[in-house]
């Protein structure tokens, strides 16, 4: 009896796929981030062939069983528990020769675990890795993967070289793109390469909730969201949902709308359609477990040939403005592109991730930069298409930098959201419209940089 077709079968198996959900289950939970990665942590993971480099602003103590390291100019000093002091005097001097990670421990002459110990508290705090980070900002602008820019060393990295990757990806496959044959696989495909990267081998997990319970690689989402209405409210029974809640809170989100024309803070619920197409809805409920309603997006379902149809227009005519040199027009289309693809939700997970590695492809061919992701698809969602686009083109006109150097576009805008930051955190502390539009009026280039304001940048050459 022949084994051929079995050993065909086997050779037919996707085993990267097994390879990935394996690794997904052995992550641990605590292994999660806030949905909107607002927390600032060090997330980039150092690799053996990293060079490290430790400032010369740096000095080390050491007291009972714990080194204490003092960085010039910050006060509270950085223990590393658990440590002699001949083990820390001896990795700090190793430091200082720039080694590589796995030479650290061979030049120290210290155990690999007790190296492992002091990179897993210095690692982007006071031990860095610029080489490698200026090889990933050479793929992908650290500043225009993340919603808010701040170090590099907060992301993780593999997130980084797989975005990194998909921007050479679309390069080319345009022509894959620009097909209704081809456009659905070539979207699922860029899905994949997002989470297990050109490689296969470079795994990466979302943080959105659904991604504890399904990540699905290149798989779409069809399932409908089913609710229960009754005298006691809208229930969410299972399916897919997004959290629509006002990022930055009700004073922010209500200047949002009246600098949109609108009166729609209070809406409780909102169905949006686009040339008789259903396009989702907005609703407050809440699912078993959860003690209080709250606002949340449900995606169109099914999924039908007007929401694709929809969906490639709008890339199509991105691409075609692109060729045209046509920035005014890029934009609008690719904004209603961006919208067309947070409101489909077409994956369980990294649909804003995918959506805007192709967004920010685009703009560094229309304006020489991309973007940060900002709250851009919560905006999305919370909106009709003709409002959103006018908020997008807002956020290409304040937050584009393409004249800037690299190193200096990334400071800029990690300035940039400091000045958001705290233009938010003051809107957050007013209880009236009348004084959320004083603050505003106070604040012109942080209104701006809040997408409170219609900007004229758009009407700027386009770089070469």
């Amino acid at each position: 009896m022949s084994h051929l077709p079995l050993i065909g079968a086997v050779l037919e198996f996707p085993w990267p796929l097994q390879e990935y959900e394996r690794w997904l289950s052995q992550r641990p939970t605590t292994d999660f981030d806030d949905y909107l990665y607002s927390q600032s942590r060090v997330r980039l993971t150092p690799h053996d062939d990293d060079e490290l480099v430790i400032p010369n602003s740096v000095s080390f103590e050491h007291a009972g069983t714990s080194a204490f390291v003092r960085i010039a100019g910050q006060s509270a000093p950085i223990a590393i528990p658990n440590i002699t002091r001949h083990d820390s005097a001896a990795i700090i001097a190793a430091l200082r020769e720039k080694p590589t990670v796995i030479e650290l421990p061979f030049l120290s002459g210290v155990a690999a675990n007790v190296c492992d110990l002091v990179l897993g508290v210095g690692f982007g705090r006071f031990i860095f890795a610029p080489t490698a980070v200026e090889s990933l900002e050479q793929q992908s602008s650290a500043a225009e993967i993340v919603r808010f820019p701040g170090s590099p060393y907060e992301i993780t990295r593999n997130y980084w070289i797989n975005v990194g990757g998909l921007a050479h990806t679309i390069e080319h496959s345009i022509a894959a793109s620009q097909l209704s044959s081809s456009f659905v696989d070539w979207l699922r495909t860029l899905h994949v390469q997002l989470l297990l990267g050109a490689d296969l081998q470079t795994f990466y997990c979302p943080s959105s909730p659904v991604a504890q319970r399904r990540v699905a690689p290149g798989a779409l989402y069809i399932n409908a969201t089913r609710t229960l209405s009754s005298s006691m409210g809208e229930f969410i029974l299972d399916g897919p949902r997004v959290n629509a809640s006002a990022v930055g809170g009700e004073q922010y989100n209500k200047l949002i709308d009246r600098s949109l024309g609108l009166q729609l803070f209070e809406s409780r619920s909102r169905k949006f359609s686009e040339s008789a197409t259903g396009w989702g809805r907005l609703v407050n409920a809440r699912a078993r477990a959860e003690a209080q309603a709250r606002r949340w997006y449900l995606p169109p379902r099914p999924i039908d040939e007007g929401h694709w149809e929809s969906l490639f227009g709008a890339w199509n005519r991105t691409v075609d403005a692109i060729e045209k040199r046509d920035l005014a027009s890029g934009v609008g289309h690719l904004g209603r592109f961006h919208w067309y693809f947070v409101h489909l939700h077409p994956f369980a997970c990294a649909n804003q991730s995918l959506a805007f590695a192709i967004v920010n492809w685009v703009l560094n061919r229309l304006t020489g930069s991309g973007i940060p992701h900002l709250i851009l698809d919560q905006l999305a969602l919370r909106h009709e298409c003709t409002e959103y686009t006018r908020l997008f083109a807002r956020a290409v006109s304040n937050w584009t930098t393409a004249e800037l150097e690299p190193a200096v576009r990334h400071l800029d805008r990690v300035r940039s959201r400091q000045v958001l930051d705290d233009f938010i955190a003051q809107l957050a502390a007013t209880t009236t419209d009348s004084d959320a539009d004083a603050i505003a009026h106070r604040n012109p280039a942080s209104a701006r940089l809040a997408l409170l304001v219609d900007g004229d940048s758009l009407t700027t050459a386009m770089s070469p």
